[in-house]
């Protein structure tokens, strides 16, 4: 599905809403699949944000690991889950906005 992403979190750490302007937004084709996690050991929901219209679609946002729907509107839902950077897990929320 395509979709605006912009990205509630910075190193697990809430971005505040008081930032001048706007917040960036990243477009791309959401997908999000069960997979086996060598270094969790365990399978988990695994939202990706990716390019689309290519053969190889490169990552736009680093994965969200265990990935679950917590808010739900007409176009728009959010994300939360576990962002990797290196050997460190983030907390991170992906606020969505579907392209219709």
């Amino acid at each position: 599905m395509r979709v605006d992403v912009i990205t509630m979190r910075l190193s697990g750490g809430a971005v505040p809403k008081t930032d001048a302007g706007p917040r960036a937004t990243t477009a791309g084709e959401l997908a999000i699949d069960t997979e086996e996690i060598a270094g969790l050991g365990a399978q988990v929901t695994v939202a990706r944000l990716r390019t689309d219209g290519t053969t190889q679609a490169c990552e736009l946002l680093p994965a969200l690991m265990d990935a679950k729907l917590t808010e739900l509107a007409d176009d728009t839902f959010v994300l939360t889950g576990v962002e990797l950077q290196g050997p460190s897990r983030f907390a991170q929320a992906w606020y969505c906005k579907v392209h219709l």
